[in-house]
């Protein structure tokens, strides 16, 4: 039996400026929507243990990369 596609929801992110040009052109040199780059790569991470352990080394050990209060 195949498995049903996925339902997609709306997610909100915020992303400085600098982060949303780079998305939006990575997109479009592509010839893709940048929402599907984002779905990609959320796909990589549920699959692809060293780069989510890459996400978790820039999350705890680069200070530039921090939550917002």
């Amino acid at each position: 039996m195949a498995e049903s596609p996925r339902k997609i929801v709306r997610f909100s992110l915020d992303l400085d400026i600098e982060q949303k040009n780079f998305l939006k052109l990575f997109a479009t040199n592509n010839d893709i929507q940048a929402a599907v780059v984002l779905r990609a790569l959320i796909y990589c991470l549920e699959t692809d243990v060293k780069l989510a352990n890459q996400v978790l080394d820039a999350i705890f050990i680069e200070p530039e990369i921090e939550e917002e209060d």
